[in-house]
């Protein structure tokens, strides 16, 4: 005989879906779907005047991980990501300067030619 399902058990499983959502993907969804026995977090995000829909599918075994590991699992990979965007951010700017020294250059040599 299997497990009972209770309104309690159902709100115990919606609680640490929501729990493992927040931890995983930093926001609640909209809402939780239980789909041919899989559990599908669903974000709704307005964008422009019209709706952007992103779903997750969540596992059993998803229910089961340790949230505080999968937070600074999630930390470290922002503070890569972060790093990352910097170091772009760095080098887009050394091209930009670079450009922009090139461009003064080239308008000091057209005007000094001018005004010779």
């Amino acid at each position: 005989m299997g497990t009972q399902i209770t309104t309690e058990l159902l709100k115990t499983i919606f609680d640490r879906v929501q729990q493992f959502c927040i931890v995983r993907f930093n926001s609640k969804p909209n809402s939780i779907m239980l789909e041919e026995g899989s559990l599908t977090a669903i974000w709704e995000d307005y964008i422009c005047g019209s709706i952007e829909t992103t779903y997750e599918c969540i596992s059993v075994d998803n229910l089961t991980e340790d949230l505080q590991l999968l937070a600074e699992k999630r930390k470290e990979q922002e503070e890569v990501e972060i790093k990352e965007l910097l170091a772009k951010m760095e080098k887009e700017k050394i091209i930009d300067e670079k450009r922009k020294k090139e461009e003064r250059k080239q308008q000091y040599f057209r005007l000094k030619k001018e005004f010779e």
